[in-house]
């Protein structure tokens, strides 16, 4: 679980370990990705709740970034 953290941009979770946000939400957009691939894989549709969790994370994880090309 993830606590707010400080005005730095930085969040904490409960067992202690800094972690910048954006990573954090780099790391929660992968499994949510992941989740998405094996249901796809599976020949499933996957969870709505999944996809819009996982672009909420994709669009944290790369706003201020440049464009992918």
């Amino acid at each position: 679980m993830i606590d707010g953290g400080g005005r730095d941009g930085r969040c904490q979770t409960i067992e202690g370990i800094d972690m910048p946000l954006r990573e954090a939400a780099r790391e929660m957009r992968d499994v949510y990705a992941n989740e998405i691939a094996r249901a796809v894989h599976a020949g499933q549709e996957p969870d709505p709740f999944a996809v819009v969790s996982w672009a909420k994370y994709e669009a944290e994880a790369t706003s201020g970034e440049p464009p992918r090309t």
